[in-house]
């Protein structure tokens, strides 16, 4: 059997718009308040998966019409994590005859989402047979080990009726039945080597967050975006790639404040801001102990040097002016590589190897002489006089 899932909080359906419709979690956001404000879905930054009394009945009603009573399991979720506050509602539909909703394609897209988890999530498990099919060539002259697949068939849909897209997370296979011959279509052959642990997407890096107690619903989507803002990351299509600034930014924090950026401190700090929003915890206490031992390690850090080594470069590439090892670098332009020697020696190459040589001027100022470069800077080329 396959259960539904909850209904949406705030960190789920960030989750699946992003796997589902490659929405970002600040478009899903986006969606979402102008779904809430036009007064068709439930406040959107929820902890909760509980429903009321209200919306249980509506959907039990809907299901029984529209599908059948034995389509029908009224169920109440709880929710599982610690730090959850529960002050409203999971995100629901708030009229679910309405099949559509919203002005533009993302908020009708979103709506239909939450429509389909909210009423799947009231009705009966879907009944899956488990398969394994094997097959081999016919006659063949040669021995050949099977081709093997696993993969199931539904045999009572129940709330995949509903929500549809879910059944993609499975194989399905046909039915068949032993000796029944197969006809071969195509034939490809591949190579896989064992990979390492995938990146992040934004999907998964919020579902982390959530299962180390790390922010919360109003906060997700400003985590994403803040570090694609700041140049931490890049997104090649639904990955997260750290940049050299990103991890520079990681190494010069660990090394320098491992204590506040662990996720003990920060889950810590979360619950203490809950509790003084619930009134049980003073807000100048909270301060007080944390400011003063903060502003004492930012006071013996003052005077420590910037990061911007990244690590040893290729061997392939030694200084070009003195034939010692090179160190990668971070500049203003980007990385690139540089003597370790430095500031004794200025050798310096580009990231690919090719050699960093002083920039021979384009021409001469008419008037005044000076010479003219073309320079490379963070928003890219540009024209500097001397």
């Amino acid at each position: 059997k396959r259960s539904p899932k909850p209904p949406f909080t705030t960190s789920t359906l960030q989750q699946v718009a992003s796997t589902r419709l490659g929405f970002s979690p600040s478009r899903t956001m986006g969606a979402a308040q102008k779904l809430y404000e036009a007064g068709h879905i439930s406040y959107m930054r929820t902890d909760s998966t509980n429903m009321s009394e209200v919306a249980l009945k509506q959907i039990h009603a809907l299901v029984v019409k529209k599908y059948g009573q034995e389509y029908l399991t009224p169920r109440h979720y709880k929710t599982k994590s610690k730090s959850a506050q529960e002050a409203h509602e999971a995100i629901r539909p708030t009229n679910f005859a309405h099949l559509s909703a919203g002005a533009t394609f993302d908020q009708k897209a979103l709506y239909e989402l939450i429509w389909k988890r909210t009423v799947s999530s009231q009705m009966t498990d879907a009944s899956i047979k488990r398969t394994k099919i094997s097959a081999n060539i016919f006659q063949s002259k040669e021995i050949i080990p099977d081709f093997n697949m696993n993969g199931s068939r539904i045999i009572f849909p129940g709330w995949l009726l509903v929500d549809t897209s879910a059944r993609g997370e499975d194989i399905e296979v046909p039915k068949l039945t032993a000796g029944d011959p197969l006809t071969l279509k195509t034939m490809t052959i591949e190579a896989k080597q064992t990979q390492p642990p995938s990146r992040y997407s934004e999907a998964g890096l919020i579902k982390e967050l959530e299962k180390r107690g790390i922010g919360r619903p109003s906060t997700y989507a400003s985590i994403m975006k803040t570090i694609t803002d700041r140049g931490y990351v890049t997104k090649e299509g639904r990955t997260l790639i750290p940049t050299a600034t990103g991890d520079v930014v990681s190494t010069f924090l660990e090394q320098n404040f491992a204590n506040y950026i662990s996720d003990t401190f920060t889950s810590e700090m979360e619950n203490e801001l809950d509790e003084i929003a619930e009134g049980k915890r003073t807000y100048k206490k909270t301060l007080t102990d944390f400011y003063g031992p903060f502003q004492n390690e930012v006071a013996s850090k003052e005077n420590i040097p910037k990061l911007t080594n990244l690590g040893a470069g290729p061997a392939d590439y030694p200084c070009p002016i003195c034939g010692s090892t090179m160190v990668i670098k971070l500049g203003k332009a980007g990385t690139f590589l540089s003597c370790d020697r430095f500031p004794d020696c200025n050798g310096a190459r580009m990231i690919d190897g090719s050699e960093l040589k002083p920039e021979a001027p384009i021409g001469l100022h008419p008037e005044s002489g000076e010479a003219i470069y073309i320079m490379k800077g963070k928003f890219g080329p540009y024209v500097q006089l001397g």
